[in-house]
């Protein structure tokens, strides 16, 4: 096994060598490029293991391709880091992508992916998150993609069955994701949530999401029989949730439940069974077989556009018991339809802007929005505008020409970062800088890429990008410096190589 552990500080070269050298900007980020291929990635705090090979490395970024066939896969314990996923194409009979204890990933996603077990009768969730952990997704653009299948009562993407946890971190910013659960003989999980025995904190910024839950799993939510504990908050995106039997399809699976906060967004949920919470209600079944809760599961709802209903019956919202906020004690919320005169991605309710990416499933142009009894809200986008009655339905006709239009909300995109790459044998610092080689030549640039996971626009919730400021220790060194470091050994500079048994 080798080892390869560094002790070059450049920060204090920087200080010695002054202006001589010619710094890289700030948006250039180098990632450290491994294949599947070469066997299975184990990353920790202090470093990562490829195959039979261990090295020290902090920087914490990683590209991750898969160039061959096998059942090699990721881990990550203990760890803050951002992965790139490559258009890999993951396929095993077990847990492929663990997010383990005190973990915070990023996962950012890059053409087509795929994680997905190659036998649905095994054991597992395609992706696992640790009760105390964390993972982030997100996308470099909008047609970047992630199609995941879990095992028997496992979930596509979220905790490990039988953890009896809802305590899980699942946040999705942007991307194509389809999620998908089990198998309808042993299903038992949500596609996007809790495995069986567990729950899970879903939120989702932004994304076209599609989850389809199977037997007594929802599409997003809580496992069965899950403990009390597990939400469910949409702040914006395209969401599509399918419930399995005996499921919701947001909310709860068989004998379980979850508190769910919808935003903004585009939400279909559809409810695979006909009891009397369907949808994207709170539970799969009658609410009183749920003895796991001390209190009653809520919606809540400030913003967005929910359709709900049993795919049993022709498309049409059932009646939702819906609250204000989550200080509501009272159901003060009327779901009101709302046609528009035609497609658009945002719609201003009074002052406040929701974009709107995508329809239901259903219907196109016609929206589903709740408002408080005895208001009047206004509605508008570009030049038309219209008054509510909560209750009322709204049609196309019912929209006159604006006195003053309203424009679509400006939104903040930050700049993307470019992407350099490094192989595992030119890692010679611990951090994020600019990789060199033992002998100081300048680092081979396998990919470079502008790769800023963009974040999904959304006006209801602030979301994160897989780049990281640059700075300090971890700042760029240019190509026309790379002699001057070499002349620096000479006063203490260490790159020490040891092989281990």
């Amino acid at each position: 096994m080798k080892k390869i552990a560094v002790s070059l500080c450049l920060c204090m070269l920087l200080a010695l060598l002054g202006t001589a050298f010619i710094g890289v900007s700030a948006a250039e980020v180098e990632y450290v490029e491994l294949d599947l291929a070469d066997g299975n990635i184990s990353i920790k705090s202090y470093g990562f293991d490829i195959g039979d090979d261990s090295y020290d490395y902090t920087g914490g970024k990683y590209l991750i391709k898969y160039t061959g066939g096998g059942v090699n896969r990721i881990d990550v314990q203990e760890a803050t880091c951002t992965i790139i996923l490559d258009n890999v194409d993951m396929s095993a009979n077990q847990q492929m992508i663990t997010i383990g204890k005190a973990s915070d990933v990023t996962l950012v996603l890059r053409g087509t992916n795929k994680v997905k077990f190659s036998d649905t009768a095994k054991t597992g969730s395609a992706i696992g998150v640790a009760g105390d952990a964390k993972l982030t997704i997100e996308a470099e653009s909008a047609t970047d993609s992630l199609e995941v299948v879990g095992g028997a009562y496992g979930a596509g993407i979220g905790s490990t069955q039988d953890s009896y946890a809802t305590t899980a971190q699942i946040i999705i910013n942007s991307g194509k994701i389809t999620a998908t659960c089990g198998n309808t003989s042993a299903s038992e999980s949500a596609a996007i949530g809790g495995a069986r025995n567990s729950g899970a904190q879903v939120t989702i910024n932004g994304g076209d999401i599609t989850a389809t839950g199977l037997r007594n799993g929802p599409g997003i939510g809580a496992g069965r029989e899950a403990p009390e504990g597990t939400t469910v908050t949409i702040n914006g995106g395209l969401v599509k949730a399918v419930g399995g039997v005996n499921s919701a399809g947001i909310g709860g699976g068989y004998k379980s439940a979850a508190d769910i906060y919808v935003n903004g967004g585009v939400v279909t949920a559809t409810s695979g069974h006909a009891s009397k919470v369907m949808g994207v209600q709170v539970g799969g079944v009658d609410f009183e077989n749920v003895t796991s809760y001390t209190k009653t599961p809520r919606v809540y709802v400030t913003g967005g556009s929910i359709l709900s209903y049993y795919k049993g019956d022709t498309a049409a919202p059932n009646a939702l018991t819906v609250y204000k906020n989550a200080e509501s004690t009272e159901n003060a919320l009327v779901q009101t339809a709302v046609a528009l005169p035609s497609a658009t991605d945002y719609i201003y309710v009074g002052s406040t802007p929701y974009l709107l990416a995508g329809t239901h499933i259903e219907f196109t142009n016609l929206y589903y929005f709740f408002f408080e009894a005895g208001s009047t809200p206004k509605l508008a986008y570009g030049d038309k505008e219209v008054t509510v009655t909560p209750g009322t339905a709204v049609t196309a006709s019912d929209w006159t020409t604006a006195q003053t239009p309203v424009s679509k909300p400006a939104v903040n995109t930050p700049a993307p970062d470019t992407i350099v790459t490094i192989k595992p044998s030119e890692i010679t610092t611990v951090g994020t800088t600019s990789g060199t080689t033992a002998s100081f030549t300048a680092p081979t640039t396998s990919a470079t890429t502008t790769a800023a996971p963009a974040a999904e626009e959304t006006t209801t919730a602030a979301t994160t990008t897989a780049a990281e400021e640059e700075g300090g220790c971890g700042s760029a060194i240019g190509v026309s410096g790379i002699a001057l470091v070499a002349s620096a050994a000479a006063l203490g500079a260490i790159v020490k190589k040891r092989k281990e048994d």
